[in-house]
């Protein structure tokens, strides 16, 4: 009986360690995904800006 209780015992362990595991990897991935989701939009706005301003550039000469 008590062999059984530690084999349950040390599975719900393993098991919370893994979800403990699998939580900090997704939290850097939603990290590194975030983080490039805003260089691609500080990279369009940038583009978007200067094509503005060329445009209107091109438009008062």
């Amino acid at each position: 009986m008590l062999a059984r209780l530690s084999a349950v015992a040390a599975l719900v362990a393993v098991l919370a360690l893994a979800l403990f595991v699998l939580r900090i990897v997704v939290s850097i991935a939603l990290l590194i995904v975030s983080a490039v989701a805003g260089l691609v939009a500080l990279a369009l706005g940038y583009a978007w800006l200067t094509r503005r301003g060329a445009d209107r550039d091109s438009a008062t000469r």
